[in-house]
C-alpha cells in the first residue's frame, strides 16, 4: 500500500489501530459513535498524520472519499442481514473509484457454547452474511479464517474487498 492514501478508520475505540497505521506514514481519519473514546484516544495517540472525529458513520457525513477503509470488529456488530447489507453500502460509499475495504469480523463457525454466546450477544457473522452484504458492492479479494483479540481469542474472517465499477442486486 502506497504511503500517501487516505484510510478512514470506522469504530477507532481507543485509537491504537489508527496510530498504528499513522506511524507506517499512512493518512489516517479515524472516526468512532462514542465522544469519550475520541477523547482518550486523542490523548493517548497523537500523530500528524492522525486525525480524530466522534460521528456516527452511517448516520453523518464524512464530505470526502477515501483509498482505504479499515474495520476491526464494526461489521460483525449489527444484528441481522438487512443491517450489515448497510453497512457494506455505507463503506462502499466513502471509497474511491477504486478503493479498498479491509474488515475483520467475528466468525459464527466458533466451537463456543451456542447458549453463552445467545446470553452474551457474541458478534458472529457467517460467511453467507458477509457475501450477501458485500458482493453487490465489492469484488471480493481474499476472506480467510483468523483468530481475533489478545486476551479472549476467537476466530473471526479477514476480508479484503476491492469497490466493483458497477453496482448489482443479488436477490
Amino acid at each position: 500500500m502506497q504511503k500517501d492514501v487516505k484510510v478512514l478508520e470506522i469504530g477507532c475505540g481507543l485509537g491504537t489501530n489508527a496510530y498504528l497505521l499513522a506511524s507506517l506514514g499512512y493518512n489516517i481519519t479515524a472516526v468512532d459513535v462514542s465522544r469519550r473514546a475520541i477523547e482518550l484516544a486523542a490523548e493517548k495517540y497523537k500523530h500528524n498524520k492522525l486525525i480524530y472525529r466522534q460521528l456516527n458513520f452511517q448516520e453523518d457525513q464524512l464530505n470526502e472519499k477515501f483509498d482505504v477503509v479499515f474495520d476491526k470488529g464494526c461489521f460483525h456488530s449489527f444484528t441481522n442481514q438487512e443491517s450489515y447489507n448497510n453497512f457494506a453500502k455505507s463503506v462502499s460509499e466513502s471509497l474511491t473509484n477504486n478503493g479498498y475495504w479491509i474488515s475483520i469480523a467475528g466468525n459464527a463457525d466458533n466451537p463456543d457454547d451456542l447458549e453463552k454466546r445467545k446470553a452474551n450477544n457474541y458478534p458472529r457473522m457467517s460467511l453467507t452474511n458477509i457475501a450477501i452484504a458485500v458482493e453487490p458492492f465489492f469484488e471480493v479479494k481474499e476472506i480467510r479464517n483468523i483468530l481475533y483479540g489478545l486476551d479472549v481469542r476467537f476466530q473471526a474472517w479477514l476480508g479484503v474487498y476491492k469497490i466493483r465499477e458497477y453496482y448489482y442486486d443479488l436477490i
